[in-house]
């Protein structure tokens, strides 16, 4: 079984050319991703819902033809997200 894998990883070809790129918004209007989708709660103030922030900041990466190819796309904000019953800085919404 390591021949098996050893002898795979040999005839891999990786090829990178960028490992990362940022955007960066300046204000709460470049990023209707979270700001359109704010709860209300007296609770906590900063929340949003992650599916529907999540889904649109998938959709607004789809429509982008500057950004290179890629693989990922990383939605990082001082939000909390809110799925369901369950309050998280983290939340995965997988488009394959």
């Amino acid at each position: 079984m390591l021949s098996n894998f050893e002898f795979q990883e040999e005839t891999l070809k990786w090829s990178v050319s960028r490992m990362f790129n940022f955007f960066l918004s300046q204000s709460k209007t470049a990023s209707p991703w979270t700001e359109e989708n704010k709860l209300n709660s007296t609770e906590f103030p900063d929340i949003v819902n992650a599916s529907r922030a999540l889904d649109r900041f998938h959709d607004y990466v789809r429509g982008q033809t500057a950004l290179p190819p890629h693989d990922h796309a990383l939605l990082l904000t001082g939000y909390l997200f809110k799925k369901n019953d369950c309050i998280s800085f983290f939340f995965s919404n997988a488009h394959i």
